[in-house]
């Protein structure tokens, strides 16, 4: 399975994000690159039998109106978000490449600084819903960037739903030595297409 939540148009050797997997999910929250005017998303597969058990989910557990065969949910997108997208899909490549402009600038900014930013491999095209840098100062910066405090995101394993009571979803013992250092060096710098 894909987690394309955020890589709307992203591509590896000229193949879409979205591909590789049986299944793929696209998140269409307002803020992310193909956004909708409320919370949305999608699944896509090419997989018959995984596409009707996904529909059966997203509606109440059902193939047919009145035959329940499984418990769903009510997760159907609604026509306005559909309608809003299908408009808006037809400018992602262009703002896809509004959002490639700011970068170039960025990398040339950090060039020389205590700034890492991100590569992108050859055959990758990368779409920035974030653009995410390593400082070795990241709550400073972001501290001065937010107008101060202390309101930036940290490390899955620091919320609430991993350190306390649902044990299903605790950190490993030791927790995660690579990746918690990390995130506390990783400021996502929004990208805009404008």
């Amino acid at each position: 399975m894909e987690d394309a939540a955020q890589a709307h148009g992203a591509e590896i050797d000229g193949r879409r994000v979205g591909t590789f997997g049986k299944l793929a999910c696209f998140s269409f929250y307002p803020g992310k690159n193909l956004g909708a005017y409320g919370d949305a998303g999608a699944i896509v597969t090419n997989d018959e039998s995984l596409a009707v058990r996904c529909r059966m989910i997203a509606d109440h557990g059902r193939v047919i109106n009145t035959d329940h065969d499984i418990e769903g949910m009510n997760s159907r997108l609604d026509g306005l978000q559909g309608a809003i997208l299908s408009v808006k899909l037809h400018h992602l490549d262009a703002w896809t490449e509004r959002r490639r402009r700011p970068r170039r600038a960025l990398r040339r900014t950090a060039s020389g600084q205590r700034v890492a930013t991100p590569a992108v491999a050859p055959g990758m095209r990368h779409v920035y819903h974030l653009y995410a840098v390593r400082m070795p100062d990241r709550d400073v910066v972001q501290a001065a960037l937010k107008g101060g405090g202390d309101r930036h995101g940290g490390a899955l394993s620091d919320r609430t739903a991993q350190t306390g009571g649902l044990p299903y979803l605790s950190p490993p013992a030791g927790g995660f030595p690579g990746g918690e250092p990390l995130c506390r060096r990783t400021p996502g710098l929004p990208m805009f297409p404008k």
